[in-house]
């Protein structure tokens, strides 16, 4: 199975009669975030191309004492780059689209980070935006505004001026930890690197039946990584 049949698999049969709470109960699993990155571009074509809106950052670039803004090769080279803990430089978004807040908004309205939003309406300065409830309903609509980030990378600080937020469609494992699905595809082109992490992933979703495996081309194994010390520390 691909990448393309796998996102056929999970998100195909509700795209045509589109329901937010059907989707936000599907999601697509990773161990890397180049894999998650990828999957979400493709989702993402299946909505209308009419209401794309791409969003680019402010950045601002702090070198020791010096400040590097848009400066050349550098600013080019970090519009590109994937940043622990920065949301991207370039955010390409459509109407409907299921995002993640990458930071806490507000805890006591439940605007976490993890927390997956459906995208209502695109506007120049902000995201509108909604949770699905318990229930299966919408909530009220949610601003999202643009805020100033800042994360260290390598030598060079980077601040970035951006939406908070990700397409969700696809997520890291690591991401989606404590959440229960109805349909869980798992890509394993790069094979889980830390303990239960397989567990955790296979453990997302309600039955076998809602779960689809990937695995790198010519496998038909992967490995569980299991660290048995740790297993016994639990028992004491």
């Amino acid at each position: 199975m691909s990448k393309g049949d796998i996102i056929d698999e999970i998100f195909g049969d509700c795209m045509e009669n589109y329901d937010p709470a059907i989707v936000m109960k599907r999601a697509i699993l990773a161990t890397w975030n180049k894999d998650v990155d990828e999957l979400n571009e493709q989702v993402i074509e299946l909505f209308d191309q009419k209401t794309e809106v791409t969003y680019h950052a402010q950045d601002v670039y702090h070198y020791g004492d010096e400040i590097l803004q848009n400066a050349g090769e550098i600013h080019e080279n970090y519009k590109i780059r994937h940043i622990k803990g920065l949301p991207s430089f370039k955010l390409r978004l459509r109407k409907n689209a299921i995002v993640m807040l990458i930071r806490n908004l507000s805890i006591d309205d439940g605007l976490c980070n993890g927390t997956r939003l459906v995208v209502t309406k695109l506007l120049k300065h902000n995201l509108i935006c909604k949770k699905i409830n318990i229930d299966g309903s919408l909530s009220e609509e949610i601003l999202i505004p643009r805020i100033t980030l800042t994360a260290k990378h390598g030598v060079v600080d980077v601040t970035r001026h951006q939406f908070p937020v990700k397409l969700a469609f696809c997520m890291t494992i690591n991401k989606s930890q404590g959440q229960t699905m109805d349909k869980v595809g798992v890509i394993l082109n790069h094979e889980c690197f830390s303990h239960g992490q397989l567990y955790v992933a296979f453990s997302r979703v309600r039955s076998m039946a809602g779960l689809k495996v990937v695995l790198a081309e010519g496998k038909t194994t992967t490995a569980n990584i299991v660290y048995k010390d740790l297993l016994e520390l639990g028992k004491r």
